[in-house]
């Protein structure tokens, strides 16, 4: 291979790695995830635990539980990089403890 083509090869993978990140990849850490879920639900973000997190697209999903033992599944929209960490409050829906 010739010093052009590795160095397209490697040009296009920076690329389209940066677009996955830029796009989907969140910024927001765990401890604002807890504080703006604390004020949707009215609590102390100390009283939060993450069980679970993920990013999808624009979208960050978690569970969480509170010391009340309550756990709800919540989402936030932005917080990605193209979005300068801009986002929406939390939307959370209690999970019904039956459903387990």
């Amino acid at each position: 291979m010739s010093k052009r083509s590795i160095s397209a090869i490697a040009m296009l993978a920076f690329v389209t790695s940066g677009c996955s990140y830029m796009y989907g990849g969140s910024i927001i850490s765990d401890e604002t995830l807890r504080s703006d879920i604390a004020g949707v639900l009215g609590t102390d973000s100390k009283s939060i635990q993450i069980e679970s997190r993920r990013s999808e697209g624009v979208n960050t999903y978690t569970t969480i539980k509170t010391t009340k033992g309550t756990r709800y599944a919540c989402t936030v929209t932005g917080g990605g990089v193209m979005v300068y960490g801009m986002k929406a409050a939390p939307t959370c829906n209690q999970i019904d403890k039956e459903a387990r």
